[in-house]
């Protein structure tokens, strides 16, 4: 049983919807996963401002493999992030985490990093 999800707001800003949810194949359009674009983006593969789906990207990104200004998932990317395994420019925090500044996590490595395992390298200048 294939269970898809295909619908987007008629109102738009600078050609995105509003919002759009895309879940599951969509056999009549060729897609094997749904690709959601919006503002606020919900689906397999959701881009927008905020976004949230198994691959996630916005500004505001939740999702299992997610990129953006702030991003909650299990893989993150991102500038500030919450999750297993976070690569943050300024914070992370997860299971493990790096950063070029915060890191906090069993696993941290960074400028200030906390954790059992951890690499600070702040003590370096």
């Amino acid at each position: 049983m294939n269970y898809s999800i295909r619908n987007k707001c008629p109102v738009e800003l600078n050609g995105l919807p509003l919002w759009s949810i895309a879940i599951g194949p969509d056999e009549a359009n060729g897609e094997k996963i749904g690709n959601a674009k919006g503002i606020i983006a919900v689906g397999d593969n959701a881009t927008g401002i905020i976004s949230v789906g198994f691959l996630s990207k916005g500004i505001v990104s939740i999702g299992l493999v997610s990129t953006g200004a702030v991003s909650i998932g299990v893989i993150n990317i991102c500038l500030a992030g919450v999750g297993f395994a976070t690569v943050g420019a300024i914070s992370a925090k997860g299971i493990i985490a790096a950063s070029l500044y915060r890191a906090v996590g069993v696993v941290a490595a960074g400028y200030e990093a906390v954790g059992s395992l951890a690499f600070s390298f702040s003590s370096l200048f």
